[in-house]
């Protein structure tokens, strides 16, 4: 049964929607200065990068999916509570599955005409030469930003798998903060976390030495579910837990900018002393922020406001949609001198405008809310019940 005061309490419930819906939203200023951070040889890079942009990209991508599947997988295990499993998890492919499969056919080709482009003006094949060569050759260039789809799904499943053991979990660890969870805890399950990270990497890294995984199984996205698994699982296993109040703690605050300081001096260099500096850095950004990050809105974000429901209602379709803009955004604007800062604004401002256009003729579609939302007509999306009575199939 969920705890008085935890973190499923029906009050503050509707603030973890708003977190997740952030984490997709900030997407969009992450993308964006990818294109711009010198050095890290994405896809699309702009000639003219920036140190600024280069830190609060790292810092984005430290902390902000660990924080979202940390969240789903909260919410998960509320909903898990209180509806049948089967049910559940047939609406979960729907919501996911149809997204995935429409955004895999409709907009993954806008981001292979933007590469096709960018490979003919640098003097390779022509536009239509290289863009069939795309479409037609399987590999990662099809999945981009759709891989936290695919993760979603197998999370989904795996969380039905376990969701007994989890909830035996949730109460014996409930059971235990109730003695007390402070810094020192945090801190340990942040070192497990970045542990395991970096043996995923250099597992990962070691299957691809000696045996490299064919185009078509890397579209599956292994390492990145794999490295996730632990973000996802222990926002089950706290479902009854109250997060410890550390953003009033001086001490946690300090190690937290430790922390962001070192990630910001390391996150580019392959290294094996900075890869380690990062992922020991990225545990406390993820575990530690995160965690402040949850209470902070907790505290801030009082009551459920329209402004609120209309970010979280379009964040799903604008994180699907911005990827394109872009990236198509950062490929037309590399001839262009404007200062690397104003660029990135722009394209930032650009991303935004376009998918919310977008999210407005798709919302006003049933078919086309049906196609990228998975939303049914005449059903809205569902929220987690935010408390519930003992069932005899709980446990």
């Amino acid at each position: 049964m969920i705890a008085t005061g935890g973190i499923g309490d029906g009050a503050r419930l509707w603030h973890l929607d708003w977190i997740r819906a952030g984490a997709m939203l900030l997407g969009i200023p992450y993308h964006a200065g990818l294109v711009y951070t010198p050095g890290l040889g994405w896809f699309v890079a702009s000639p003219q990068g920036s140190e600024a942009i280069a830190a609060l990209t790292g810092l984005l991508g430290s902390m902000r999916m660990g924080l979202f599947f940390w969240v789903a997988g909260l919410l998960t295990a509320i909903v898990l509570a209180n509806r049948g499993p089967g049910t559940w998890l047939r609406r979960r492919f729907l919501r996911l599955g149809l997204p995935l499969l429409t955004a895999t056919l409709l907009i993954t080709p806008i981001v292979m005409l933007a590469i096709a482009y960018r490979v003919a003006r640098d003097g390779g094949p022509g536009v239509s030469e290289a863009f069939l060569h795309l479409v037609s050759t399987p590999g990662p260039h099809w999945v981009g930003h759709l891989w936290f789809l695919q993760t979603l799904l197998v999370f989904s499943v795996v969380a039905v798998a376990l969701r007994r053991p989890l909830a035996h979990l949730a109460d014996t660890l409930a059971t235990r903060a109730r003695r007390g969870v402070g810094l020192r805890e945090v801190l340990v399950i942040a070192a497990l976390i970045a542990i395991w990270r970096l043996g995923v990497n250099g597992g990962w890294h070691l299957v691809q030495l000696h045996a490299a995984p064919g185009a078509t199984f890397s579209m599956l996205k292994i390492e990145p579910t794999i490295d996730y698994a632990p973000f996802f699982l222990l926002g089950m296993a706290m479902r009854d837990m109250q997060p410890p109040r550390l953003e009033r703690d001086a001490s946690a605050w300090l190690i937290l900018l430790a922390s962001a300081a070192i990630y910001v001096m390391v996150w580019r260099d392959p290294a094996l002393a900075s890869k380690i500096a990062r992922y020991g850095a990225g545990g406390v950004l993820a575990i530690l922020g995160g965690g402040m990050v949850v209470a902070l809105t907790a505290s801030l974000a009082r009551q459920r406001t329209a402004a609120v429901e209309a970010l979280v209602a379009a964040s799903f379709t604008l994180y699907l949609v911005h990827y394109p803009i872009v990236v198509w955004a950062g490929t037309l604007l590399q001839p262009v001198s404007l200062p690397p800062l104003a660029e990135y604004a722009l394209c930032i401002a650009v991303a935004l405008a376009g998918a919310h256009l977008a999210h407005r003729a798709i919302a006003a579609s049933p078919t086309a809310l049906l196609l990228f939302n998975g939303a049914a007509p005449g059903t809205r999306r569902p929220r987690p019940m935010p408390t519930r009575q003992p069932m005899e199939t709980d446990r």
